[in-house]
């Protein structure tokens, strides 16, 4: 517990935003606005190095990686200081010596992100214990009435490994852009993942399709006093509980009833009223025959939010 809180905590202090007049950095970036050519991006990756050096040693492809997120944000109006990368990347390496490599921290685009845009990611208004199916009581750790038996626990479970044919649903991971809607989203896709679940138990194969992917846009505009700014991920259950839910992918996908609108470029998103018909109007499934309530309240995987 005690290395959570210190990860959380150094989390915290990426969020700090450092200003500073513009830089050589800067400089290197904007003139890739005019066309990217291999001596610019090596001028950038060399200078990349030059600051992160003795800090965080990356490999070339990395490297360019980085170049591409930097230049991202750099056309989005968003200017990363070179003490900000210094400082993410200090934390960076902080972070993957506390986590013994159970996961890896990066330097990439959501932590060179300026506080104010990361707080507009962060989307859960409330976090009820209740459940769809009534009030969750927490269980103390269960004992044997025999002493002399033995109980084994399973410490580690993978709905990957528990259900394989659904990993291309379980693997996808939606860009929600600059909209705080992790609640929609997080329970669209643990829904979209619990559909293939069930399909997958009685012995059928589900792609991933604009069939077969639920829309969080739906949830987003739809669900009682949720938006851009925040919602309750409790209350996008019940929505699907009482009404159901449309198809719709996401972004990049463009298909499905109610697709998601918002792209990673969008600094400003604007969420429209909820509306009982598709958005898409390529669709050829009327809303009301699109709309489904599959009934899967109880299964894995749970929504997860941050």
């Amino acid at each position: 517990m005690k290395k959570i809180a210190i990860i959380f905590s150094i989390l915290l202090l990426l969020d700090l935003v450092l200003i500073s007049k513009s830089d050589q950095l800067n400089d290197l970036l904007d003139s890739l606005i005019t066309g990217a050519s291999d001596d610019k991006i090596n001028n950038i990756i060399n200078y990349l190095r030059n600051i992160l050096n003795g800090i965080l040693d990356l490999p070339q492809q990395e490297l360019l990686n980085l170049v591409e997120v930097l230049n991202l944000l750099n056309s989005m109006g968003i200017k990363v200081t070179e003490e900000k990368l210094k400082l993410t990347a200090q934390n960076v390496v902080l972070i993957n010596g506390l986590t013994n490599g159970i996961w890896t921290a990066k330097l990439g685009y959501f932590s060179l992100l300026p506080d104010e845009y990361q707080k507009r990611l962060s989307g859960v208004t409330d976090i009820e214990m209740e459940t769809v199916t009534g009030i969750q009581t927490i269980r103390n750790k269960r004992q044997t009435s025999n002493s002399t038996k033995k109980c084994n626990y399973t410490t580690e479970f993978d709905v990957r490994d528990k259900w394989p044919k659904c990993s291309p649903f379980l693997n996808h991971v939606p860009d929600q852009a600059f909209c705080g809607c992790c609640w929609a989203m997080s329970t669209a896709s643990a829904y979209t993942d619990r559909h293939c679940i069930e399909r997958d138990k009685k012995g059928l194969s589900t792609l991933r399709t604009a069939n077969t992917i639920f829309s969080s846009y739906e949830l987003l505009s739809c669900t009682p006093k949720g938006s851009c700014r925040g919602g309750s991920p409790y209350k996008a259950w019940e929505l699907i509980k009482s009404n159901g839910i449309c198809t719709g992918s996401d972004y990049l996908g463009d298909g499905g009833c109610k697709p998601y609108p918002f792209g990673p470029k969008n600094s400003f998103p604007i969420l429209k009223d909820c509306y009982n018909k598709c958005t898409n109007k390529t669709w050829g499934v009327p809303y009301d025959a699109d709309r489904k309530n599959y009934g899967i309240f109880t299964v894995f995987p749970f929504d997860f939010y941050l």
